[in-house]
């Protein structure tokens, strides 16, 4: 068959035109947008990595914060600003002795901290990490110890301190001269002056903004509230010397500007803390390579695309002399491969063809979906397997697996788990997508969705131990979670374990972890190392205890089971746990109920919804009324129960709750013990005689003594929750407007 010589110019005429029009208007698109796009992307993740560092900044001084906290509440502390002196308490401990312990125990417990010391300056006396439970004149122990060259009168500047401040000191601590520092220095608002001080290394809050973008020399710099420089990160230390001058300054209001700086021109990227006020300010110099090579490719794409288009054009040319023959036998082939329905009658080869191989196109797309949609349901199933300890090795997994496109390269696995409120149930499967994108950048990661709708669950497969202490593609997601759902979420990192067999144990320690969020906040990242360093030493689990328990609830015997509970309740008071591992035994003991089919003294219906009430439980009390409920279900000696009308321990009993309830570590089981009780006991004896709870009634009283106060002074609200037993603010606040149906500053509002 000859081809015609109007139709090969025809065809050769369209298709150079076909490409001379995308050759100008590439070029026109990279010169106007493409370059200056990519500019504002480099820009964009600097940003992204500057926001990253001061959250995590943020983190850091809330920590401080907190182990200032710590330090003024402790009763050494407190014993001083009552007495306004050193003294000794009823267990022959002096004042200072206790104090200085305490700061031991937070130093130790502190990775970042070189120096703690507290300043009386009434006292005229020091106590610091150095110095065990001794008291050292300022004059003595400044000269020696702690030299800040920026303040030359530290005592009087310590001794005037309103408010927190954080003071960029240089070469601070004897101990280490060669180490910069910043003093953090929080005074305690008391009638007797004291002042805590933290020396950090200046480096544990640089290296949060290490940012490389490219090696692109940056420097960041990061000032207060106030204006004053307090550490810097970079290439360019002169930069940093200049402005840490009090007569250069730079415009710090949290907008982007462009400085000229040493016949150097900067663009300043700066992010404003909404917590502490601090800023930080990212110098980008406009010269970087990066920027100047954008351009530079500009000028060798055009002339790359001018030659690509000639030799194009003159290739299309000789192709369409030589393929189009067997054209007509792709027509013929393209009939034979369709459907029997699908229409044969197109005008000319192409149409056909093109008719031909859309049908075919349709059918394959349909084909796809469906196998997709499949293979995403069989892999989560997979998933869901391995969690459940379902394979025993590595490479039974990936066999099995081999056919869907599921396999993990690595042998060590880790799992996290992300909490997402229930309100974003209807995007959870956007914010999966996006977090495992976030994930995958730095480890292998793949997601399910956990049994507790409230948690999205990712198995991490990496090479290495180490890989798994690397947190930031966990603060990356949170990130995205907050810039693009507005989801303050938390993460809980179970513990790294080679091979398939505890991948299981690995979930349950991150959900565990997730616990630890009452301690440490939302917006972390909560590994279940962390949480059992913390606390396993001082609060080991009682697992015997509970193994018995379990041993007498198969065997049936009441009496016993009732002693075996109230020894364990005997050992979370005794052991003054936190919240979340209290929480823990108490499921423990109400499964353990709950797991024996033959169970008759309580029904599973009452036990679930214990269960059920064990999440809602805020307070050890509340976890303890819950258990003791159970008890008093169990068979227990007449006997043990005191008489009803025994109205002199009933009175001895008030007046000892009266005298005690305005503590804040007053509970039941205090005046249980107190007593010589069972705490069932005493709760049935106090209902039976005050037609109320002493859960109620200790409430009742709190919330009389708070609306007093609330009425009758101008406390602040910290001050008057704690004169009422609630350590904080947040649990006073809900537990007096679940009481009176207003807050506690509505109520001082209407009644002043």
């Amino acid at each position: 068959m000859k081809i015609k010589s109007k139709f090969v110019i025809r065809l050769f005429s369209s298709m150079l035109a076909v490409l001379l029009l995308p050759i100008c208007v590439m070029y026109l698109v990279y010169q106007q947008s493409i370059a200056t796009s990519v500019a504002e992307e480099v820009n964009k993740m600097i940003q992204n990595e500057q926001s990253a560092a001061m959250r995590l900044l943020d983190n850091s001084l809330l920590n401080y914060q907190e182990k200032s906290l710590f330090l003024q509440r402790s009763d050494g502390f407190q014993s001083y600003l009552h007495y306004h002196r050193f003294i000794t308490d009823n267990n022959g401990d002096i004042s200072s002795e206790v104090i200085s312990k305490d700061i031991a125990y937070t130093y130790q417990l502190s990775q970042n901290i070189d120096a703690i010391l507290i300043y009386f300056a009434d006292a005229d006396a020091v106590i610091s990490t150095g110095f065990s439970a001794m008291i050292a004149r300022p004059s003595k122990f400044f000269s020696f110890n702690y030299i800040d060259p920026s303040i030359p009168d530290m005592e009087t500047h310590l001794s005037t301190q309103k408010t927190f401040t954080a003071k960029n000191s240089g070469a601070l601590l004897k101990t280490n001269p060669d180490t910069e520092y910043l003093s953090l220095i929080y005074p305690v608002h008391s009638s007797t002056p004291a002042c805590i001080v933290i020396c950090v290394p200046e480096k544990s809050f640089s290296d949060y903004f290490d940012i490389h973008s490219e090696n692109m020399g940056l420097t960041t710099l990061v000032f207060n509230h106030n204006g004053e420089l307090m550490f810097s990160n970079g290439t360019d230390a002169a930069l940093a010397a200049h402005y840490a001058q009090p007569d250069n300054k730079i415009p710090v209001d949290g907008l982007n500007h462009n400085i000229e700086w040493n016949s150097r021109n900067y663009l300043t990227m700066q992010t404003i803390s909404s917590q502490s006020g601090w800023q930080a300010v990212t110098f980008v110099p406009l010269d970087s390579n990066i920027y100047s090579t954008l351009f530079d490719v500009g000028d060798f794409f055009l002339i790359f695309i001018l030659l690509t288009g000639i030799v194009g054009s003159l290739l299309i040319y000789v192709l369409v002399r030589v393929n189009y023959r067997p054209v007509l036998k792709l027509r013929q082939t393209a009939i034979s491969s369709a459907s029997g329905d699908m229409p044969h009658t197109a005008a000319d080869e192409f149409t056909m063809i093109t008719d031909t191989l859309a049908h075919l196109h349709n059918e394959n797309t349909k084909l796809s979906e469906t196998v997709s949609s499949n293979t995403d349901a069989i892999q989560k199933t997979r998933l869901h397997q391995l969690l459940n300890d379902s394979y025993s090795s590595l490479e039974e997994f990936n066999t099995d697996c081999e056919q869907i496109g599921l396999s993990f390269s690595y042998p060590l696995f880790y799992v996290s788990s992300f909490l997402i409120p229930h309100e974003h149930r209807s995007s959870l499967e956007v914010i999966a997508q996006l977090v495992s994108n976030e994930l995958c950048k730095t480890m292998d990661s793949k997601y399910v969705f956990s049994v507790k709708r409230d948690q999205l669950v990712f198995i991490h497969n990496v090479p290495r131990i180490q890989d798994a202490a690397n947190y930031e593609p966990f603060y990356a997601a949170l990130g995205i979670l907050n810039d693009q759902f507005s989801i303050t979420s938390v993460v809980g990192v179970g513990h790294i374990h080679a091979g398939t067999e505890n991948i299981n144990k690995s979930l349950l320690q991150a959900v565990n972890a997730l616990e630890y969020r009452f301690v440490k906040g939302t917006g972390t990242v909560i590994s279940y190392d962390e949480v059992s360093s913390n606390f396993n030493a001082r609060y080991p689990y009682p697992k015997q205890e509970v193994r018995k328990l379990q041993n007498l609830i198969a065997s049936g015997d009441s009496a016993q089971i009732h002693q075996s509970i109230g020894d364990l309740i005997q050992y979370i008071i005794d052991r003054d746990m936190p919240t979340f591992l209290a929480r823990s035994i108490c499921a423990d003991v109400l499964k353990s109920l709950l797991t024996d089919s033959q169970n008759s003294i309580i029904d599973a219906y009452q036990l679930s919804e214990m269960l059920m009430q064990l999440s809602k439980a805020e307070t050890i009390n509340e976890l303890l009324e819950i258990v003791n409920s159970v008890r008093e279900k169990l068979e227990r000696p007449a006997a043990d129960i005191p008489s009803p009308n025994d109205n002199q321990l009933l009175n001895e009993i008030l007046s000892y709750i009266g005298e005690n309830y305005h503590r804040c570590d007053f509970s039941m089981q205090e005046v249980a013990v107190h007593f010589s009780m069972l705490p069932s006991n005493l709760s049935s004896f106090f209902k039976d005689n005050m037609q109320c709870t002493m859960l109620d009634y200790l409430i009742e009283l709190r919330m009389n003594l708070a609306k007093e106060l609330l009425r009758t002074t101008t406390l602040p609200l910290q001050e008057i929750c704690e004169r009422v037993g609630y350590y904080n603010v947040s649990s006073f606040s809900r537990r007096f407007k679940t009481y009176e149906g207003i807050t506690p500053n509505t109520y001082r509002f209407q009644n002043q």
